[in-house]
Order: C-alpha cells, then sequence, then structure tokens
C-alpha cells in the first residue's frame, strides 16, 4: 500500500467524493490519513458524518500551530512509497499500484508518477497555459519525460496533489521546510527544483484531477470557481441536508488539465 495525507479544511461534502473516488478507482491502493481542520460547528458536524460514513480511514484533526509536527508524524510510517491529496481531488480512472511501484524501483532517476497528467492534460488552468506534453519514451502503459525541461504542470513534480513519491525522499524534504498549510508546505518544497531524479511518469490518459469549484485558504488566492461555482458553506449545508455529490454525473471525458472545472448535480446520500 501507499501511504496516503489527504489535506481538509471545511469541505466535508468534497472530500467525500474525493474517498468515493477512491474507493471506486483506487481500492486498497492506499493507507489513508486524513488530517482535518474545521472553523465553526456546522463544519465540524459535516465532519462528523463523514468520519462516520468512512470509519476505517484514520482522521486527525489538525491542532493549532501543528500542521508540521501532525504531517511528519503520519510520514513515519514502514510504507515504502507516499503521496498528499487535497480535499478537492478526484479519482475517475483505475490505478495499479504494483505496476507504478515496480517502474519507480526498476528507474533510478524517477522522482514521481503523476495520476493527474497525461496526453489529454494539454492546458494548465492554474498559469492559464498550454501544458502539452511531448514523451521522451513510452511503455504499452506510461509516458515519461524529464521534468526540467518542461513547464506548467508537467515541469512541477512536487504537488499535493495525488503524486507518488519514494517516502524517504518525499519524508527528508517535507522535515528540511518550514510550513503551517497544505499552501505552503507546497510552496516550500519548490526549492528542490534541481532535485537529481529527472523523471516524472503518467498514464497515457489522466485518472485524477482537482476541481477548483471554491476556495478555502487565506494566504493563496488560487483560481477558483470562474465557470461552476459552489461555497464551501452552501456545500456543508447540503451535506448537513443528506446530500452528496453525485460521483456518476460528473463529465470525466472532458478532462484536459490536472485542474478542471466541472459541473456537480447532487443526488441523496
Amino acid at each position: 500500500m501507499i501511504n496516503n495525507i489527504i489535506y481538509s479544511l471545511n469541505r466535508p461534502m468534497q472530500l467525500h467524493l474525493l474517498l468515493e473516488s477512491i474507493e471506486k478507482n483506487a481500492n486498497n491502493v492506499y493507507n489513508i490519513n486524513v488530517l482535518y481542520k474545521h472553523s465553526d460547528e456546522k463544519f465540524k458536524e459535516g465532519y462528523e458524518i463523514l468520519i462516520n460514513s468512512f470509519p476505517h480511514i484514520n482522521w486527525v484533526e489538525e491542532k493549532d500551530d501543528k500542521f508540521k509536527e501532525q504531517t511528519l508524524s503520519l510520514m513515519e510510517t514502514n510504507f515504502e512509497f507516499s503521496c498528499f491529496m487535497v480535499d478537492d481531488n478526484v479519482f475517475f480512472g483505475k490505478i495499479n499500484e504494483a505496476e507504478i511501484t515496480k517502474t519507480i524501483k526498476d528507474y533510478s532517476n524517477i522522482i514521481c508518477f503523476s495520476p493527474r497528467q497525461g496526453i489529454n492534460t494539454t492546458s494548465c488552468y492554474t498559469m492559464k497555459c498550454d501544458n502539452i506534453i511531448l514523451p521522451d519514451r513510452e511503455s504499452d502503459n506510461f509516458i515519461f519525460w524529464n521534468w526540467g525541461n518542461r513547464y506548467a504542470d508537467a515541469g512541477y513534480p512536487l504537488s499535493l496533489d495525488g503524486h507518488i513519491f519514494r517516502t524517504k525522499d518525499l519524508k527528508k524534504m517535507v522535515k528540511s521546510i518550514s510550513f503551517s498549510n497544505p499552501n505552503t508546505l507546497e510552496e516550500g518544497l519548490q526549492i528542490f527544483d534541481n532535485y537529481p531524479r529527472d523523471t516524472m511518469f503518467a498514464y497515457k490518459r489522466s485518472i485524477f484531477v482537482g476541481i477548483p469549484i471554491n476556495i478555502v485558504n487565506n494566504t493563496h488566492p488560487n483560481r477558483n470557481g470562474e465557470e461552476f461555482s459552489f461555497s464551501a458553506k452552501d456545500l456543508n449545508e447540503k451535506y448537513l441536508d443528506n446530500q452528496i455529490i453525485d460521483y456518476d454525473s460528473i463529465s470525466f471525458s472532458l478532462v484536459k488539465g490536472a485542474h478542471q472545472e466541472l459541473k456537480f448535480k447532487f443526488v441523496s446520500r
């Protein structure tokens, strides 16, 4: 299994969608830990519902000023591979743990596997630019490229969006930087932009996407909700009203980037 730390703030409904998508597409692939935080009693109630819905997961409530300490504690495992995720991520395709981890073991120059990249991911949402990957080589299932001479998402291995690393590599980097939330963690990791493992790889078509329909942090004004928008508060009210996002209604066939706004419909939980 791959050790997985998922970060969540005030998004129990969106996190429900991610966890449901993992069950559908990556069952028994991840050792799931959720480090979560809420800002008021309504969001707390939402998380209580979510925790009861997924009791087999390791749920850890974030403590004030302990974010780095708690992150490192969740990384103290015997799992050879690790990743981070955030609560607006979603799987829409199957992942094969054995072939991914074997490939990383077989090639010492690989820094990570990216589930959010592929030949289909031709657009970078965050930078509003092209993200066309011209692979250096291909296998039956994967594409490989040198991230050091690429730009946008194709040149961005140190992401919290599901990238799978050797645990020893990731832990060493995380220990050496200062951070206080997921955004500053990812920002801090970018000092390793000349990391000696020079290759990223991905499936030929991406299987994972971030859906930026709202923003919950107050440090990084990330692009969000320009086409489809629901506030975290509105989604939580729907969640408390026994509704969830309808996974089966989402048009994942349209995905063309690592992040993309997709339309949500709702069904009874």
